[in-house]
């Protein structure tokens, strides 16, 4: 779910394609999988934590400089540990620094995964 939010801010084919994929298989319903990773703010059925979730990885990847402890506050008060909190902070910014790598190298996906759990 984070792939795909951080990877659709930043506009990144690649990794919208791949992580697409993964996440509806994952998530066991393609419909919305797809309405997540298309604008996860009118994604029907998104948890209060898991919409706490997507708000931070948007704001990490748009506009990092305006992040504060009262972000991960927010995630802490749907229940997440500090370590929890953390680990979205970490894998929203590996995924920024993977769809950079990916955009930079004008990847493309394989055409098998727009396929993939559909």
């Amino acid at each position: 779910m984070i792939a795909v939010v951080v990877s659709m801010a930043n506009g990144c084919f690649y990794c919208l394609v791949a992580h697409g994929a993964a996440l509806r298989e994952t998530w066991s319903d393609p419909v919305m999988a797809d309405r997540i990773m298309l604008d996860w703010r009118r994604a029907d059925g998104l948890t209060e934590r898991q919409r706490a979730i997507c708000a931070l990885a948007e704001k990490l990847t748009r506009n990092p400089l305006e992040c504060a402890e009262s972000d991960l506050d927010a995630l802490r008060a749907h229940g997440l540990s500090d370590e929890d909190a953390w680990d979205v902070v970490e894998v929203a910014a590996m995924f920024n620094f993977t769809n950079r790598m990916a955009l930079a190298t004008g990847q493309l996906s394989n055409p098998e995964y727009h396929a993939l759990a559909r």
